[in-house]
């Protein structure tokens, strides 16, 4: 049987008013540090900014092997151990919601996932409407919308998910001359 989590729990309602107020970070998100454990898969970690604390919150995503049909998106904190608020898995193996009062039809949930938190303190992985209803949901520029809106998150000072890409945009070479190309053309 998965665990429940205690510590959340005697802190629920300040966890619910957290999850309910709108959280805002720096926009475009540019998902490009290689991470330290896995040199093959690019993160993006930043704090984010929130009227209503619920210890220090940031938002974590990882990009494995640049491809951007397999990410994990994380909302987390320092409030509680496990840190994990809210994440999202476009990707890899089903999650078995290995609970008793969840029927076994319903335990095994395939990618993509959104995880959170139930009312009993249980991080319990789900299909929502909004993944369903997007068939390209395992792609993070479908799926990480669909995780800022369960989140709460936005782009600093909207109210629209911030923007993301995976690595910098290629930049055009070019040297500089020092002579004008149109010196010497009649306009």
């Amino acid at each position: 049987m998965a665990k429940i989590n205690e510590e959340l729990l005697q802190k629920f309602d300040s966890f619910q008013i957290f999850m309910q107020t709108a959280k805002y970070t720096t926009t475009p998100i540019i998902v490009k540090d290689k991470r330290p454990q896995h040199e093959s898969s690019l993160e993006y970690v930043k704090a984010l900014e929130c009227s209503e604390s619920f210890g220090n919150s940031y938002i974590s995503i990882e990009v494995k092997n640049g491809d951007a049909d397999h990410f994990s998106a994380k909302l987390m904190t320092d409030e509680i151990s496990s840190k994990i608020l809210l994440r999202y898995d476009s990707a890899g193996t089903s999650h078995r919601n290995n609970f008793d009062d969840i029927p076994l039809s319903e335990q095994l949930v395939t990618t993509p996932h959104i995880h959170k938190y139930d009312e009993k303190g249980r991080l319990i992985a789900t299909k929502t409407d909004a993944i369903q209803a997007n068939p390209a949901a395992s792609n993070i520029t479908e799926g990480f919308p669909i995780f800022c809106s369960e989140g709460n998150i936005y782009g600093e000072l909207t109210t629209i998910s911030p923007k993301i890409q995976i690595g910098e945009q290629p930049v055009i070479p070019f040297e500089h001359i020092e002579v004008d190309p149109c010196e010497g053309v009649p306009f």
